[in-house]
């Protein structure tokens, strides 16, 4: 097979993953159980009332979101670094799906239309940005992974393993950036509500 029909068939991959993570989520959601629901969709009505207290710190706002999401990070690049730890990448898209979808399917529930759409609006634009940054690097991990597997000679694969460990660690370090650009905007949005 050639290298781009290859490298197509992974990205579909990848998004498969994260789409089913995506439904999963929307389901799980639908099976809560009453007093699970009314608890989150407690939650939810709380986070639409205004603060009463002093806003947070700007900084405060972006590292948590920046924290999240980095944590994620790091479980697929241990995933994608250990080569044989490639699960951990398919574990890591299914999980950011599973949030994802499970966080519009309480809100579309729970919220007012015209709230449900303020909130999406909110919620749109970090994700612009982190959710390619998650997919390309989980795409780059896995091409990495299925790479040194596929390569027969140990003698192959340490050269090969050299020679893509600088690739798939500058990927890493630009879906951080990604992650840093999509905190600050969360926490730029979040200080406009």
């Amino acid at each position: 097979m050639d290298a781009k029909k290859a490298g197509s068939i992974l990205i579909l991959t990848v998004v498969f993953f994260f789409v089913a993570g995506l439904s999963c989520g929307a389901f799980s959601e639908r099976l809560l159980e009453q007093e699970a629901f009314q608890t989150a969709a407690g939650y939810i009505r709380g986070m639409q009332q205004p603060a009463m207290e002093v806003a947070a710190p700007f900084w405060e706002l972006a590292l948590k979101p920046f924290l999240h999401n980095a944590l994620l990070l790091m479980v697929a690049a241990a995933g994608a670094f250990s080569v044989a730890g490639f699960p951990l990448v398919f574990a890591v898209l299914l999980f950011k799906g599973a949030c994802l979808g499970f966080t519009l399917a309480l809100m579309a529930e729970v919220m007012e239309t015209g709230a449900f759409l303020k909130t999406v609006v909110f919620l749109l634009p970090q994700n612009l940005i982190v959710i390619p940054a998650l997919l390309l690097f989980c795409a780059a991990g896995l091409c990495f992974s299925f790479q040194i597997m596929g390569e027969g000679g140990k003698g192959g694969r340490r050269l090969l393993y050299r020679k893509g460990m600088g690739g798939l660690f500058l990927c890493f370090l630009l879906s951080a950036a990604a992650f840093g650009g999509g905190a600050v905007t969360e926490a730029f949005f979040a200080g406009l509500s």
